[in-house]
């Protein structure tokens, strides 16, 4: 993906304009870094994604944007952005004209929040690259995930947050 292309997809998502972004393609932490403020002198923080929970690298900002947080998730060892992430997502249209126009998820998937199961709480759309996590039944939007179009297994197994239930605390 050239570096147009990159903020394009930042920049509509950040803008809470997720149907205007551009699949995510090849992009790097740094051209990313470059194409939003604030980006590029946010830290790396760790993290991990995906049921085979690989640690990755994840930077953010929280100013200037329609929704709580964007953060970009991106390889430790090769900078490889993998997923842009809008916490609190505030679309100008709102959730249910911008879920209508999405149309039918290909998959639902159960997620957690804290210690709740929310039953078809990610809704997952393989061939447009994007995921909405829902809550309260459908009604509001938590979060928005933008990755270079998958399939769902690839997604589970790489990509996906809050698919598993918390780890139980040992007492102590």
């Amino acid at each position: 993906m050239t570096e147009p292309a990159c903020k394009q997809t930042i920049t509509a998502l950040a803008a809470g304009h997720i149907l205007d972004a551009p699949p995510l393609g090849a992009c790097t932490i740094g051209e990313l870094a470059t194409a939003w403020p604030g980006l590029e002198a946010a830290e790396d923080n760790i993290g991990t994604l995906g049921r085979d929970g690989s640690e990755v690298s994840w930077r953010a900002v929280h100013r200037g944007i329609a929704g709580q947080v964007l953060r970009v998730w991106h390889d430790r060892d090769r900078d490889r952005v993998l997923v842009i992430e809008l916490e609190g997502p505030e679309p100008p249209e709102g959730w249910p004209a911008l879920r209508a126009k999405l149309g039918a998820p290909s998959h639902k998937f159960d997620v957690f929040r804290e210690v709740v199961q929310l039953g078809e709480g990610l809704w997952f759309y393989g061939a447009r690259g994007v995921a909405a996590q829902t809550s309260f039944a459908g009604e509001r939007l938590h979060r928005v995930m933008a990755f270079p179009p998958t399939t769902a297994d690839d997604f589970i197994a790489h990509l996906a947050m809050s698919l598993a239930p918390p780890r139980e605390r040992s007492a102590g």
